[in-house]
């Protein structure tokens, strides 16, 4: 038969709870009696029960991850530093695609949160924290990421590009681009406002009457930015802003017939696009950091459910790529 906890327990000169904690993270215990338990565990070749475990504890060692769209390299690489991050305390990552539908996270929500995991992170498709406080229960482990919800009380990390999109439109009007074209994603979303703001700002500031007229935003019905991008070209558009890397990508097919018609910013949100933008001006997005430190907040919210509710703020940085 093999060992039990309190063969560990008896050991390591500790307490069954102390083993258990050291165990799950579920505490902070001491590094004398951590490092005691850890070798108590190699020499008596302890392997807990996950199983029997999750049923005493309520702990799944399972954290969901709600993404808009599982298809953006802007989430992968969130998917992936999450899952990096969570991993180092045995828990597991189960990411479901909610296709930016405010319904479909609802009713995801409403699944997971019956004991399917242990805590989620979500990158909201709603505008408002109060469309999903029905279907969170009191107290759950909750870690937004990436997009702000108005009313929110729950741990937020988030990247703030305002500064590096202002400087990005000032540098293209210092070039002489007094008709700068932008594509924008959802416009009901914290991140579509910020860069629609940071826009407008600089325009204004360096003189210029700001022109709704060369701003296009995608929607979910059209998500393809290349008609969008012939249209902004035909109104003389001289410079052009993509609000993410994706919308970039899919417009070089029209980019590319006219290289030196006109100047590129755009934002560079995952290292996998950092080759087809090179030479251009971007501005890089802390995706894998976000996400790592998404991972480690909801980690710490589940072993301190009480504990006052955080903000984590990243910058994005403009510069030539």
């Amino acid at each position: 038969m093999g060992a039990k906890i309190t063969d560990v327990a008896a050991l390591a000169g500790g307490s069954i709870a102390t083993v258990s904690h050291v165990i799950n993270g579920s505490r902070p215990v001491r590094k004398e009696t951590a490092d005691r338990v850890q070798r108590a565990i190699r020499e008596l070749n302890y392997t807990p029960n996950s199983s029997a475990r999750s049923l005493k504890t309520g702990n799944k060692r399972m954290i969901g991850f709600l993404v808009p769209d599982i298809s953006n390299l802007f989430f992968a690489t969130m998917i992936d530093s999450i899952e990096r991050e969570i991993a180092k305390k045995g828990y597991h990552l189960m990411v479901v695609n909610t296709c930016e539908s405010g319904e479909k996270e609802q009713s995801v929500l409403q699944s997971l949160c019956t004991g399917i995991v242990d805590g989620v992170i979500i990158a909201s498709s709603v505008g408002d924290s109060q469309e999903l406080s029905d279907y969170l229960p009191k107290n759950f482990p909750v870690v937004f990421v990436d997009r702000r919800l108005k009313n929110n009380c729950a741990d937020l990390v988030e990247t703030v590009s305002y500064r590096a999109i202002y400087e990005s439109v000032e540098y293209l009007l210092q070039k002489g681009h007094e008709k700068i074209g932008c594509i924008f994603g959802l416009p009901h979303l914290s991140t579509t406002q910020n860069r629609y703001d940071a826009y407008f700002r600089a325009v204004s500031d360096h003189g210029l009457s700001p022109d709704k007229a060369l701003v296009r935003n995608l929607s979910i019905e059209n998500s393809n930015p290349v008609p969008l991008c012939e249209e902004l070209i035909e109104n003389g558009c001289t410079a052009l802003f993509f609000g993410n890397s994706r919308t970039c990508m899919q417009s070089l097919c029209v980019l590319n017939h006219y290289p030196d018609r006109y100047e590129v910013v755009t934002f560079l949100d995952s290292p996998e696009y950092r080759e087809l933008f090179r030479g251009m001006h971007v501005i890089e997005q802390p995706t894998g950091t976000m996400g790592a430190m998404a991972g480690e907040q909801i980690l710490k919210r589940i072993a301190h459910p009480d504990a006052p509710t955080r903000e984590i703020l990243l910058y994005s940085v403009f510069h030539e790529n």
